[in-house]
């Protein structure tokens, strides 16, 4: 096996380990910026800023949630009872690709409820303009 790709997957493993083990703290930290703007249900997206991985010179891991109005206070549920969905995203930013590396839910209380990791079902695509992904490219590239 190429040494500079095994090196890369054992890192991408520990860090993707880390995540697994680590979500339930990021879930209502305070740390999470928006980088889109209101949708039309008053939901917006934001990432996790503190937690931003550099796994190369080019690439980073992020996570994203939705986080949408509840009662006139904002919450990553769309009512009582439903999960906090993230994901974690691998973005290249020179390349301008994406790819979804895992995905959690939560309780309300931060507890997990599931995690799949979608690493090898998935390939890194180009992010599309005008999207959601291009704005978290953006919001995660640019100041990087």
């Amino acid at each position: 096996m190429d040494q500079p790709r095994y090196t890369k997957k054992v890192f991408l493993l520990a860090v993707l380990l880390f995540c697994f083990l680590s979500g339930q703290d990021m879930v209502k930290g305070e740390e999470w910026k928006s980088f889109t703007n209101k949708q039309g249900d008053g939901s917006y997206f934001s990432y996790d800023r503190e937690n931003v991985v550099r796994v190369s010179t080019t690439t980073l891991l992020v996570w994203e949630k939705r986080v949408v109005p509840t009662q006139g206070k904002f919450t990553a549920m769309k009512k009582k009872g439903e999960p906090i969905k993230m994901r974690l995203w691998e973005i290249n930013c020179k390349k301008r690709t994406g790819k979804l590396l895992l995905i959690k839910e939560f309780d309300q209380e931060g507890n997990l409820l599931s995690s799949i990791n979608t690493d090898e079902s998935t390939q890194a695509e180009l992010i599309a303009p005008r999207s959601i992904g291009e704005a978290l490219y953006k919001a995660v590239c640019s100041k990087r």
